[in-house]
C-alpha cells in the first residue's frame, strides 16, 4: 500500500511505461467504474465511457443535474474528482521524466481529449538513458530570490489576465479552463520562477502562489473586469487547484527544467482548452427544491402565499455580500395568465402564472429577471460580463401538501440554466443561494400562515 501511495502522490521518482499503463488506465477505469455504479444504483442511470473523455467534461455532463440528489452528493462528487488532478499530472510527469522528456509536457493533462492521446503515446517509449542532473536542494543563501519572486508574480498575473480575456471576450464563456486549468498554470509557473535559482521550500512556494492569485484577482477588480463577489465565490476551487500547481512548480524547479516549453505550451493549451470548453458546453436545465412545514391548513397557506407581505427580516449570509434577495411579492389577476411580480434587492422578477390549482399547486414562467447580484467594486456599481445571462431562472412552482398531523408542507422549486463552468462547482454554489432564497420566502409564508391560523382558531 505504501508503494502505491508513493507512486500516486509522491512527486519524486520515475515511472516506466508498463507501470504507467497499468496505473494510469487502471485508475481511470476504476474511477469510471465507481462513479458509474454509484450513479446507476442510486438513480438507475447508465453513465457511458464517453463521459470520461475529460476529467473535467465529466463534471459538466447534463444528466447529472436532472437527478435531484442532495447537495452533499454534488459536494462529495466534486471533492472526489479533485485528487485525480494531482494523480494525473504526477503520473504523467514521472513518465515523461522516465522517457527523457520535459516535465512541462505534463500540462497536456489539462487539454480535454488530447490528454488521452498524450497518455496513450507515453505508454510507447522505452525508459531513456537519463543523464543525471544534480537535484537542487533548499538553500538559505538566495541572491536572486526577490527578483525571482517578482518574476513569478508577474508571470502568474499575465497568465491569469490572458486566460480571462480569451475565455470571456474571445470565446464568450466562463470556462473550466479559466477556473481550473488557469489557476494550475499560475501556480506551477509562479512557483517555478520562485525556485528556479535555488529552492525556497514548498511552504513558501504555496504561500507565494496564494499571493500571486490574490494579486491577479485584485488586478481584475482594479480594472473593473470583475467584482469582489465573483472573485470570492470562485476562490475555493481556484486556490485549491492553484495550490496543487505550486507543489508541481517547486518540483519542476528541482529538476532544472527549461522554461522554453512553457512559453509554447501555455498559449497552445489555453486555446485548445477553451475551444473544447466551447464545444462541450452544457445547456441543461437544473433545479433546486426546498420545503418547510407550516402549522396551518393548505387553504390558509395558499391565501398567505397570494397575499404575500414585505419581508422584514434583515438579509443574512451571501445576501449581505450583494447577492439578490427577495423583499416582497404580489400577484395581479387570478388564475392562469395572472402575473406574479417578485421584488428582489436588484429589481423585479416578472412571472406569468401557467398553473393555478387551488389550493395545491401554482406554477409560473420567468419572463423578466433582474441581475443576480450587485458586485462590490471600488468604483461603485459596475456591470461585469457574468451578470449578463450566464445564470437565469426559467420557471418556478410552489406545491402544497397536507401532512397526516394536519400541518401543511410547502415545497418550492426553481428551474434554472447555468452557463458558468465547471457546472458542477457552480451548481453547488447556485443551489445554496437559491435554497436560501426559497427559505427566506417560505419562512415569511410560514410566519403569516401560522399567525392567521392561530387567530382564526
Amino acid at each position: 500500500m505504501k508503494e502505491i501511495l508513493s507512486l500516486l502522490f509522491k512527486l519524486e521518482g520515475r515511472v516506466d511505461r508498463k507501470t504507467y499503463l497499468i496505473a494510469g488506465f487502471g485508475l481511470m477505469f476504476g474511477k469510471y467504474l465507481i462513479d458509474s455504479l454509484v450513479i446507476f444504483f442510486l438513480y438507475d442511470i447508465y453513465w457511458s465511457p464517453i463521459d470520461y473523455l475529460s476529467p473535467f467534461i465529466s463534471m459538466d455532463r447534463g444528466f447529472i443535474y436532472t437527478l435531484r440528489p442532495s447537495q452533499t452528493f454534488y459536494i462529495f462528487f466534486l471533492i472526489w474528482t479533485l485528487p485525480f488532478i494531482w494523480i494525473g499530472v504526477n503520473l504523467m510527469m514521472k513518465r515523461l521524466l522516465d522517457a527523457g522528456k520535459s516535465p512541462w509536457y505534463a500540462l497536456f493533462f489539462f487539454a480535454p481529449i488530447l490528454n488521452y492521446l498524450v497518455m496513450l503515446a507515453l505508454t510507447m517509449p522505452e525508459s531513456a538513458q537519463i543523464i543525471t542532473k544534480k537535484i537542487q536542494s533548499e538553500s538559505k543563501e538566495l541572491t536572486n530570490s526577490i527578483s525571482n519572486a517578482l518574476y513569478g508574480i508577474l508571470a502568474g498575473i499575465v497568465i491569469a489576465a490572458i486566460a480571462f480575456v480569451c475565455s470571456i471576450y474571445l470565446f464568450d464563456i466562463y470556462s473550466t479552463t479559466l477556473f481550473i486549468s488557469t489557476p494550475f498554470f499560475v501556480g506551477i509557473t509562479a512557483s517555478y520562477f520562485l525556485n528556479k535559482d535555488g529552492l525556497v521550500g514548498q511552504g513558501k512556494s504555496f504561500s507565494h502562489t496564494m499571493f500571486t492569485l490574490a494579486l491577479a484577482s485584485g488586478t481584475a477588480i482594479l480594472f473593473a473586469a470583475e467584482g469582489f463577489v465573483c472573485i470570492l465565490l470562485s476562490a475555493p476551487i481556484a486556490l485549491t487547484v492553484g495550490g496543487i500547481g505550486s507543489f508541481f512548480g517547486y518540483h519542476v524547479a528541482r529538476l532544472h527544467a527549461n522554461r522554453k516549453q512553457l512559453l509554447v505550451l501555455f498559449p497552445l493549451l489555453l486555446l485548445f482548452g477553451l475551444s473544447a470548453d466551447k464545444l462541450f458546453t452544457n445547456n441543461s436545465t437544473m433545479s433546486i427544491t426546498t420545503q418547510i412545514e407550516i402549522e396551518a391548513s393548505k387553504e390558509i397557506v395558499w391565501d398567505e402565499f397570494i397575499d404575500f407581505k414585505t419581508i422584514e427580516d434583515e438579509p443574512s449570509g451571501f445576501f449581505k455580500l450583494g447577492l439578490a434577495y427577495p423583499i416582497s411579492a404580489r400577484i395581479e389577476g387570478e388564475g392562469v395568465g395572472a402575473i406574479r411580480y417578485c421584488e428582489f434587492s436588484t429589481g423585479d422578477f416578472v412571472e406569468p402564472i401557467t398553473t393555478w390549482d387551488y389550493p395545491n399547486l401554482i406554477q409560473f414562467d420567468v419572463l423578466e429577471q433582474p441581475q443576480p447580484l450587485q458586485e462590490w467594486s471600488p468604483y461603485g456599481k459596475i456591470v461585469t460580463p457574468h451578470l449578463d445571462n450566464y445564470f437565469r431562472s426559467i420557471k418556478g412552482e410552489f406545491k402544497l401538501e397536507t401532512l397526516p398531523n394536519g400541518n401543511t408542507v410547502i415545497i418550492g422549486t426553481t428551474w434554472y440554466k447555468n452557463e458558468m463552468y465547471p457546472a458542477l462547482y457552480w451548481k453547488v454554489i447556485a443551489d445554496k443561494i437559491l435554497s436560501d432564497i426559497h427559505l427566506r420566502v417560505l419562512k415569511q409564508i410560514k410566519t403569516q400562515s401560522e399567525i392567521r391560523s392561530k387567530r382564526d382558531n
